[in-house]
């Protein structure tokens, strides 16, 4: 219980250092950065997955990347438009899927997003538009 009760303390003190405080301090940027990398960890981030877009802000880089965060890890298969689907899907769709980071699978393989079920079920030729949104546009200048 005690071990417990010092990381919910521990959490809460790096949570309010996070979000009360400016970004002045060593170890603040440290802790920042620790969150960035680490614990925050998203495909838009990787300039091997991800590349700036004007219209959409960023879209997935064609082809293939890995990405690993703390929960996961997951191969992305991209086509020539950016999405996580297959160059198949992009002729004629008779289903498109829009939505959120859920529907583009994040943290499932690609035989195991919600437009690779859907297409199973139905027999139809189903692709897979969505793309994670990002949560501020400081994150679309990492890119």
């Amino acid at each position: 219980m005690l071990c417990l009760s010092f990381l919910v303390l521990s959490e809460c003190c790096i949570t309010l250092l996070l979000n009360k405080y400016s970004t002045k301090g060593r170890l603040l940027n440290v802790l920042r950065t620790y969150y960035e990398r680490y614990d925050r960890a998203i495909v838009t981030f990787l300039p091997q997955c991800a590349c700036y877009d004007a219209n959409v802000s960023y879209k997935l880089r064609p082809g293939s990347c890995s990405f690993k965060n703390r929960e996961f890890q997951v191969d992305y298969h991209i086509n020539s438009l950016g999405v996580r689907d297959d160059e198949a899907s992009l002729i004629s769709p008779e289903i498109v899927i829009l939505g959120d980071s859920a529907s583009m699978g994040w943290g499932v393989e690609q035989d195991k997003t919600f437009a690779d079920l859907v297409e199973d079920k139905t027999k139809m030729t189903v692709l897979n538009t969505v793309i994670f949104v990002l949560s501020s546009t400081r994150s679309a200048n990492v890119l």
